[in-house]
């Protein structure tokens, strides 16, 4: 296993025997399926002709690249999932060399840039690649998203992880669905830290996500989407877990026009002008 048997083992899981018992479920099925992505992607290389940019690459790391028998260092896997598509003769071909290695790298969390790389394997067309390699990739994210929402303290964010599995595959709704399914602790607790997260994105009605990084396959991000389903769960969610009533209010608030937001003192721009005043006073 190119890994340790759970990237999740310095961090295990509290509470009832049912909840540890799906958190194992999910850390196993993660394990089965950065082995699939080897196994599927096993052989492949850069183009033999791959050059890359001559300003960014020396010709032996690109040799490693062209090499599929050669081990790649993780420090190049990583650059090389960061590196713009337009670097690159054949940045599918590239993508497919390193992703064996840089699965595991995510597993761990030690892909620091997650969201740039994450748009490098969007630019690479993932979702269009033949039925067996988009399976693997998919089959990867479905588990590491499972995975982290399964369990308290991943190894990586779970809304970095969302905000990866959305970019890469340009759709918001399968990573929201998995997430209303899983109802754990460790689910509700990962909520309300992204709701932190979004609440600025989600207050705007600018349309744009600025956590997200490359264009949606219809051209615009489905903002309302994240919008309307933040609404319709993490209240219920929140509060559950003993959330500020003020942050619950302002997620509830998200459901009226913007018009009628305005005229509430929960706002989020009334309560910066309550700070600042505060602070100037």
């Amino acid at each position: 296993m190119p890994f340790p048997d759970s990237p999740f083992s310095d961090s295990p899981v509290p509470g009832p025997p049912a909840d540890r018992a799906a958190a194992g479920a999910a850390e196993r099925e993660l394990r089965a399926a950065v082995a699939h992505v080897a196994e599927v992607f096993a052989g492949m290389a850069a183009h033999p002709d791959e050059e890359g940019c001559s300003y960014c690459w020396p010709e032996e790391e690109i040799a490693l690249l062209r090499d599929p028998d050669a081990a790649l260092p993780d420090e190049l896997v990583g650059a090389v999932a960061r590196e713009v598509g337009s670097h690159w003769d054949d940045h599918p071909a590239v993508v497919r060399r390193i992703l064996p290695r840089l699965v595991v790298l995510m597993a761990r969390g030690e892909a620091n840039t997650v969201g740039m790389e994450a748009a490098q394997l969007a630019r690479a067309g993932m979702p269009s690649w033949p039925r067996e390699e988009a399976g693997a990739v998919r089959r990867f994210l479905d588990a590491w998203w499972t995975a982290t929402l399964r369990h308290p303290d991943p190894p990586t964010p779970a809304s970095d992880v969302f905000e990866t599995c959305a970019m890469v595959t340009g759709t918001f709704t399968p990573w929201l669905d998995r997430w209303a399914r899983e109802r754990g602790p460790a689910a509700d607790a990962h909520l309300g830290l992204a709701v932190d997260d979004w609440m600025d994105d989600l207050s705007s009605d600018s349309g744009v996500c600025s956590g997200f990084h490359v264009p949606w396959a219809d051209g615009e991000e489905p903002v309302d989407e994240l919008r309307s389903w933040t609404v319709a769960h993490a209240p219920d969610r929140l509060r559950a877990r003993g959330a500020d009533p003020v942050t619950v209010h302002r997620v509830e608030l998200l459901a009226l026009p913007e018009e009628e937001r305005w005229e509430e003192r929960h706002w989020p721009p009334h309560l910066w002008q309550a700070l600042l005043g505060a602070r100037n006073s």
